[in-house]
């Protein structure tokens, strides 16, 4: 059977490889396009589970430790930081941020849920509503498996709404069980309240609205 010159490349599992690695390497979100590559292509989808280099990119295995040390701690944020945008569409209602604190020198990853105007009462902000399972970030699906970044040479905590996590960070720290805490988090800072004011004060006096317990 005629091949042409794309698909005889791709026949070469070492070239492929490498077209992939660049393709997961161009800027710091391309690396979830291998996702869709491996879901439409099954010679794609053999590569990637045999490949260790692209199960890194793609964050399903953590680099080599002799390869996996950042010495400047505003790198080590950055890479932090840029991770979690990538995923900020799978932890809705929740959005994320990571920023540093010099004394101790430590990384934090807040966890906090979003809020939005509303356009019944003036001055007031809706919560999105309760964790009942239908949230994003509640969802049992592959990209629970993701490995956090780890970085054993700088302190990394979490922070959710407000609440300082106990969650120790390793190398298998993975994505779904920060999306736990933060909803366990989400659930306790919510406590039923449907609807805050400006300031952070839940609505009082107003006829119609229910009190949070």
């Amino acid at each position: 059977m005629h091949r042409d010159a794309s698909t005889s490349v791709f026949m070469i599992p070492e070239l492929a490889e490498l077209i992939l690695l660049q393709l997961g390497s161009l800027d710091h979100k391309t690396w979830k396009q291998l996702f869709v590559v491996q879901r439409v292509n099954t010679t794609f989808q053999s590569l990637i589970r045999t490949s260790p280099d692209l199960r890194r990119c793609m964050h399903l295995e953590q680099p080599e430790s002799r390869c996996n040390t950042t010495s400047n701690f505003t790198d080590a944020t950055d890479k932090y930081r840029k991770f979690f945008f990538t995923l900020e569409d799978i932890f809705y209602p929740f959005w994320s941020h990571v920023r540093s604190i010099k004394n101790p020198q430590t990384i934090v990853l807040g966890m906090n849920v979003s809020m939005f105007w509303s356009e019944d009462i003036p001055s007031s902000i809706r919560v999105p509503g309760n964790f009942d399972g239908t949230t994003p970030i509640e969802q049992y699906e592959s990209w629970r498996k993701l490995l956090v970044p780890h970085h054993p040479e700088h302190n990394v905590e979490l922070h959710c709404c407000g609440y300082d996590v106990m969650i120790p960070f390793s190398r298998t720290s993975t994505v779904g069980e920060i999306a736990d805490e933060a909803v366990k988090a989400g659930r306790v800072h919510l406590g039923g309240m449907s609807r805050a004011l400006h300031y952070g004060q839940r609505d009082r006096g107003i006829p119609g609205l229910s009190q949070g317990r």
